[in-house]
């Protein structure tokens, strides 16, 4: 595939997130066929991710250049130019002639000259970029770190600016995650088959079961297909764990995932928990079967699951669990790094609506454990209303429960707790933000 033509089809997964609302993970996926090179999968992931991920100041700088409106389609095409002349280290002149090239394949001729005129300027005064004054830190965040304005001040009443600062700022790397399959393989016998085919690894800080690769495109691998391995983030392997060492306090545990599409942790517990009966829960149909196929995959029997809406009560359930993992819907802020799209689809309104189902789900299924059953909650996002905060008001409005130090469930740094809970951020795991919280009834 000629590198023109690989910009033509990154602007036309891009069109899709920014012009029709796609998910970024499912354009990327639909959009990427297996007759692409490895080379070009991955210039093309980068180029959309990244120009996501700093949508709001690469619009900042369109903004200060262009000098006027700019039609949706024009409009893209310079985001993507930015992009690589700022933040991908694609030489200046290739960022331009390949925009023009661009806008020529996409039939925008009469463009063709304005985004030129527009790249150039950028590039020759790129190091000279004036940002909002600083005493709008609000204003100056947003713009500098990209995150929309009403979510910085949230960062900024949660942990202070310069705490804040440091989530905003941070720039993973391009690595993924995965874990062996117990049942299959071990973790030293799969990094020996990785090493063999000439993918790196490196051991995790945070979990002890995680592989850390930097190739994004092992899951078109054999190795994947036969089900060696599962991609999990090391944070999601963490809240699993805590399920996994609260079970060794029963014999026969009977365990509950309340919120468990697609299904890694539900795989990671089975896995670890041999003796238990495991009942996995979603809400949607389709997501239940991704479920379903992802335990064929991986060829673990024996987990029931069941289309079931976490945020009502259903009777029959009540004082049937021995230990419950609630995953609970979040803003997933914690993420932003691999779903970059997050941070600007999320409204003040829709917050809000997702604490109110958080606790649904909490103060319903919460009556779904035995007496002196644990339970585990976590989330995938950093905000305190959605995390620490939700626990101690459940805790002050349920005297059968008592906080659980999750200290005495997972091995984790002192850097990662607060109070008694396990609040990793991104720029402390190097990956992303995640929250985890132990509870046992009495």
């Amino acid at each position: 595939m000629k590198r023109q033509s690989v910009r033509r089809k990154a602007y036309d997964i891009f069109k899709k997130i920014t012009g029709e609302g796609q998910y970024s993970n499912l354009a990327l996926k639909a959009g990427l066929t297996k007759d692409m090179s490895k080379q070009d999968r991955a210039f093309i992931t980068q180029l959309v991710y990244g120009t996501l991920e700093h949508l709001i100041t690469i619009d900042y700088i369109i903004f200060l250049y262009a000098k006027k409106s700019v039609k949706p389609a024009i409009k893209d095409i310079l985001r993507l130019g930015i992009y690589q002349i700022y933040y991908l280290g694609v030489p200046d002149s290739a960022a331009c002639n390949e925009s023009v090239n661009l806008a020529k394949e996409l039939g925008k001729q009469g463009a063709a000259s304005f985004i030129n005129a527009v790249l150039r300027n950028v590039s020759r005064n790129k190091d000279k970029l004036v940002w909002p004054e600083k005493k709008d830190i609000t204003l100056y965040f947003s713009v500098k770190y990209s995150y929309p304005a009403h979510i910085v001040k949230l960062l900024i009443s949660d942990y202070g600016e310069d705490v804040a600062e440091n989530i905003l700022s941070f720039v993973p790397k391009n690595e993924l995650v995965i874990r062996a399959n117990k049942t299959k393989i071990t973790k030293k016998e799969l990094i020996g088959l990785l090493e063999e085919k000439g993918i790196a690894t490196r051991e995790s800080r945070i979990a002890e079961e995680a592989i850390i690769v930097s190739d994004n495109d092992i899951i078109n691998s054999k190795l994947y297909n036969d089900g060696l391995f599962s991609m999990q983030s090391e944070s999601s392997m963490l809240a699993a764990e805590a399920v996994c060492s609260a079970a060794k306090r029963f014999e026969k545990p009977i365990i509950l995932d309340a919120c468990a599409a697609p299904g890694g942790k539900t795989f990671y517990i089975k896995e670890n928990c041999k003796n238990a009966e495991i009942i996995a829960w979603d809400i949607h149909e389709h997501r239940v079967e991704l479920i379903k196929a992802g335990a064929k995959r991986l060829g673990l029997l024996g987990i029931k699951t069941e289309v079931c809406d976490a945020a009502k009560l259903n009777e029959k359930y009540i004082g049937k669990f021995d230990l419950m993992l609630i995953d609970a819907p979040c803003t997933g802020l914690g993420v932003v790094a691999s779903k970059p799209d997050i941070k600007y689809n999320l409204k003040e309104s829709d917050i809000e609506a997702i604490e109110s189902l958080q606790k649904d789900i909490l103060d319903n299924c919460s009556k779904y454990l035995k007496q002196g059953g644990v339970l585990i909650y976590s989330t995938c996002t950093i905000l305190k209303n959605e995390n620490e905060r939700r626990i101690d008001g459940f805790l002050k409005e349920n005297n059968a429960y008592e906080k659980l130090d999750i200290k005495e469930l997972i091995n984790i740094e002192e850097c990662h707790l607060t109070n008694g809970y396990a609040q990793l951020l991104n720029f402390n795991t190097g990956h992303e933000g995640f929250f985890i919280a132990g509870m046992v009834k009495h």
